[in-house]
């Protein structure tokens, strides 16, 4: 049964941490929806740095 509750804690931790990166991603494209090449890029990798 204490397998079953730390497997059941380490998906749903990785589960978290997905959802956390694609919040992350999609907050990033919503900022540099309006500018366009190189600059779109840096701005969209500068915003995944934090």
């Amino acid at each position: 049964m204490l397998l079953v509750k730390k497997l059941l804690g380490i998906v749903v931790l990785g589960l978290l941490v997905y959802l956390a990166q694609v919040y992350e991603a999609a907050s990033c494209r919503d900022l540099v929806k309006d500018r366009t090449g190189s600059e779109a890029k840096e701005k969209y990798e500068e915003c995944k740095m934090f």
